[in-house]
């Protein structure tokens, strides 16, 4: 009799599975399609200043997946120039939370010059900074490269040096008869080393 009792009291009042609750409860997982858009918001911006060494690698540069990639860049462009296009590629929106600065071909500069981007760069949501060094030809090879190491050790925290001296110095095909430009090997050279540094 006690039995039954209790039968008839489970089929009135089941028990619920607690696990089971669990399992229905929880979010299902993402689709495959949900999981790529997830991945495209979280597409990371970087923001690419340059000279003539650039202009010829621009394309090449921005195939980088999960990267959008603003570059922008002109023959001839020396670092004196670099705050005025900071300026207008943050009011174009063009700004990205890493910015390359591959400048130096076309001479010397300030560091307080450099370093004064980088400063308002930082307020404006930048945090990590990248400079490309210079392998040439030229009378100012030393003395750019010096710089942009005396800079990179005043901002060691959040800037890194692109050693492309280091990379092509010995590599007399990276480059065509001046000296300075790059050929079809040394640009494919000079975008893997941008790339790997910035990935």
């Amino acid at each position: 009799m006690k039995e039954m009792m209790i039968a008839i009291l489970m089929f009135l009042f089941p028990v619920v599975n607690p696990v089971v609750m669990n399992m229905v409860t929880d979010s299902p997982p993402l689709s495959v399609s949900a999981e790529k858009k997830s991945a495209a918001v979280k597409q990371e911006v970087i923001t690419i200043i340059g000279d003539s060494l650039t202009v010829a690698v621009s394309k090449s540069l921005k195939q980088m997946k999960n990267k959008k990639i603003y570059i922008d860049a002109k023959v001839g462009r020396q670092m004196n120039e670099l705050s005025s296009v900071f300026q207008t590629m943050k009011k174009n929106n063009k700004l990205g939370s890493k910015l390359v600065i591959a400048l130096g071909t076309n001479g010397p500069f300030r560091i307080a010059d450099v370093q004064a981007v980088i400063n308002i760069a930082r307020k404006s949501g930048v945090d990590s900074f990248y400079v490309v060094n210079v392998c040439m030809q030229r009378s100012w090879q030393n003395t750019v490269n010096q710089s942009l190491s005396r800079l990179v050790q005043k901002n060691k925290k959040d800037t890194q040096l692109i050693d492309w001296y280091q990379v092509s110095k010995d590599q007399k095909s990276y480059f065509v008869a001046d000296g300075v430009h790059l050929s079809k090997e040394g640009q494919a050279a000079f975008v893997r080393l941008i790339q790997k540094s910035i990935a």
